[in-house]
């Protein structure tokens, strides 16, 4: 079906003092789309420059904005016509009720790209599976017919590929909770959403909070949008119930308009089932990449991507960096990094897909979740887990029955790990926690990985 022209808002900024919050990835998309359209911008960090990354700090000085480090009170940006917010400002931060009663208004990056995007959304919102599935579309458009533009949380922020200005017939966004928290009229053609499980209760506190920024993602659509949701989650269900958009379901185990029929992964926009692939045509097994393809298949078919587009972009798909990442092998051992699986749910899904003996490596920042059914996996699948960062003794609590040891530090618990393995065993970084209580980002966390595992099989794998 055709892809629908865009009809925003755009803001008039030309000349007005902008502020950003934030020199981080979407801080310095937020500085280039605001200095492009003429505004005056002040990018504002709490951090000082020596906890900056260089390269992040160049990028935004070739933004031409005026960059304030160690800012903790909106007096340190002066006086602004507009604050725009990256996603791990909370809303109740002290300055963000300094906006307020200042009366400045404040939108989201995400609201901002809108504003000025030149072609329709498809925006990617769940718990996991998120930048699996904003990949997948992306390479089933391009090869589909369409250009397409990946980004969003998955790497290149929104505001960073608008203001590109290259020719796109569909931006693709892999969206947050934290990022829809701060929407005004951001409106996707078609939203995906693909789960809901407890994360990030320490910014969300609860999960009926949680639920609606998830929510949010809805919001503004029209009859004349896609809400595509997964019928196996409840709070899905919950989430969508107020959506005017065409609903279209997908399961990777029940009747659905996107489903699995024998071998055949099959899409039914109303007009007959359109076989997409065979299982055999998969990267990856397990529930959760099925669900990941069956989703974004139906979204390509409904931009008008071709059968064939749709299956070379399954077949040539490469998953996101760190997530079951194959590093090497020695002695019968493999090494496999997962750590960009930051809750438990993630974890659990990236565990299922590996067969036979695992000693896992988790654990990281305590985010408040709930380890019962993690615990009750590794129980099942795990030799031994060797636990590190804050969560380490909540985690070992809970997954009594399974070997655990408690470690300082990352080398420590892939090296023991390697220790307790066997040949044809796998040691599988598997969190189930964020990293910034060890690790910058979760990326950092997975080249630490990598480089120990790959120092271990240079060694010889000797235990």
């Amino acid at each position: 079906m055709p892809i629908p022209a865009v009809s925003t808002s755009p803001l008039a900024i030309a000349g007005k003092r902008v502020g950003v919050l934030g020199a981080a990835r979407s801080g310095v998309g937020s500085a280039r789309l605001l200095t492009g359209a003429g505004a005056e911008v002040v990018v504002g960090d709490g951090k000082m420059p020596e906890a900056l990354d260089p390269a992040t700090l160049d990028r935004i000085r070739t933004t031409r904005a005026d960059l304030r480090f160690g800012t903790h009170d909106l007096t340190q940006l002066g006086a602004l016509d507009l604050l725009v917010v990256s996603p791990g400002v909370p809303l109740d931060a002290p300055i963000m009720q300094q906006a307020r009663e200042a009366g400045v208004p404040v939108i989201g990056e995400i609201e901002l790209a809108y504003r000025f995007s030149s072609a329709p959304v498809l925006a990617v919102g769940g718990t996991n599976g998120k930048g699996t599935t904003a990949t997948l579309a992306g390479a089933m458009l391009n090869q589909g017919g369409l250009r397409a533009r990946v980004c969003g949380n998955i790497g290149d922020p929104f505001t960073g590929a608008v203001a590109e200005a290259q020719p796109v017939d569909l931006f693709v966004v892999e969206i947050s909770s934290f990022q829809l928290e701060t929407i005004q009229l951001f409106r996707p053609w078609i939203a995906v959403l693909l789960n809901v499980t407890p994360d990030h209760l320490d910014r969300h506190r609860t999960m009926d909070t949680y639920l609606a920024a998830k929510a949010r993602l809805f919001e503004n659509q029209t009859p004349d949008d896609w809400a595509i949701l997964n019928a196996d989650d409840p709070n899905v269900a919950l989430a969508a119930r107020a959506t005017r958009a065409r609903r279209l379901n997908f399961s990777s185990g029940r009747p659905a308009e996107a489903r699995v029929e024998g071998e055949a992964l099959v899409v039914d926009l109303g007009v007959g089932p359109v076989e997409v692939c065979r299982r055999s045509d998969l990267v990856r097994g397990g529930a959760h990449y099925i669900e990941s393809v069956l989703s974004s298949a139906a979204a390509a078919l409904i931009a008008g991507a071709s059968r064939e587009g749709i299956l070379a972009g399954i077949r040539s798909h490469r998953l996101p960096d760190h997530v079951l990442d194959l590093v090497c092998q020695v002695g019968g051992v493999t090494f496999i990094d997962s750590s960009k699986a930051t809750n438990p749910a993630s974890a659990e899904a990236d565990i299922e897909s590996v067969e036979g003996p695992l000693l896992i490596v988790a654990g990281g920042l305590d985010k408040r979740a709930d380890f019962t059914e993690f615990a009750q996996l590794l129980r099942r699948r795990a030799k031994g887990v060797f636990l590190i960062g804050q969560c380490a003794a909540r985690l070992a609590e809970a997954a009594q029955g399974v070997p655990t040891t408690l470690c300082a530090t990352l080398e420590e618990a892939v090296r023991g790990a390697h220790a307790a393995a066997a040949p044809g065993d796998t040691v599988m970084l598997a969190p189930g926690c964020a990293s910034l209580d060890m690790f910058p980002s979760y990326a950092v966390r997975g080249e630490q990985f990598r480089e120990i595992a790959r120092s271990i099989c240079a060694e010889g794998g000797t235990h």
